[in-house]
């Protein structure tokens, strides 16, 4: 059985089942083995955003920053506000090589809709000053 305390599947990797390895592995929450050097190190882009919405919940369920009269959409990382050993890139694997920055500190990240979202992408939250948002 799963060492995980209210779990009753059958184990597969170091003591605990697929679905609590997954988790442990994704977030770095389980006790039994402590954090995976690579999340602590330099998580996945996914990973960090992960543990973003372990911390804070959906973006869904917060206003957007910049617009509070609706609701956000997704997590953003504000890059402006990144400090240099947190900053990662991911590349974009569509054949374009863009890189999109994120960030290891899940408190350099703010809930934004769509449209504010990709503007901040663009031109960072001075983009957002430029055209009047903030």
């Amino acid at each position: 059985m799963c060492k995980e305390e209210g779990c009753d599947k059958e184990v597969r990797t170091r003591g605990l089942c697929a679905a609590c390895y997954s988790k442990w592995w994704r977030s770095g929450k389980f006790k039994h083995f402590g954090t995976p050097k690579t999340l602590k190190d330099k998580p996945a882009y996914r990973t960090a955003h992960q543990r973003v919405q372990n911390k804070w919940g959906k973006a869904s369920e917060h206003f957007c920053l910049v617009g509070p009269a609706h609701k956000a959409d997704d997590w953003a990382c504000v890059v402006e506000f990144v400090e240099a050993e947190n900053l990662l890139y991911r590349t974009n694997h569509n054949g374009k090589g863009l890189e999109f920055p994120y960030s290891t500190n899940i408190h350099d990240y703010v809930p934004l809709c769509k449209k504010h979202h990709a503007v901040e992408n663009k031109g960072g939250f001075a983009g957002l000053l430029l055209r009047g948002d903030l």
